[in-house]
């Protein structure tokens, strides 16, 4: 074998290497940021934020890349299921304070709408959480 043809193999063969420890970094990472999302956080604003910097995270791996996006669109829409739900105990507060005969119909309409909204999240939740978790599966037996 020629010392050009020895040099392309070699080289090549540290372009797989490279990008395979590229990927095993990205999924750590992924799976480290993805493991704290939701620890110690019931405050909804500081969730919202924790999903939108895991969304930003610089993922050039289509297989890690691919989980990130289910595990994100699964947690956007349990944050909307969470944050409707709250609208809509603050609603129902807000017509169980009033003085009878003052309560007004377009907020019993409007805890009517986030219920609703908080239910369609809730069954989309329940649609994207299996591609979500085989992803994190796959990427943790991986890595």
């Amino acid at each position: 074998m020629s010392l050009l043809r020895l040099v392309a193999v070699g080289a090549l063969l540290c372009a797989l290497a490279g990008c395979g420890g590229d990927e095993a970094n990205e999924a750590r990472l992924f799976l480290d940021r993805y493991d704290g999302l939701d620890v110690n956080v019931d405050d909804l604003v500081e969730r919202r934020r924790r999903i939108e910097t895991l969304g930003r995270l610089a993922i050039a791996n289509e297989r890690v890349e691919g989980v990130r996006d289910a595990c994100l669109q699964m947690h956007q829409a349990l944050l909307e299921a969470e944050e409707q739900q709250a609208e809509a105990r603050r609603l129902v507060a807000q017509l169980e304070a009033a003085a009878p005969g003052e309560a007004r119909p377009e907020d019993a309409a409007a805890a009517e709408a986030a219920l609703t909204a908080s239910t369609e999240a809730t069954l989309r939740v329940r649609g994207l959480r299996s591609g979500c978790d085989e992803g994190l599966a796959d990427l943790r037996a991986r890595y």
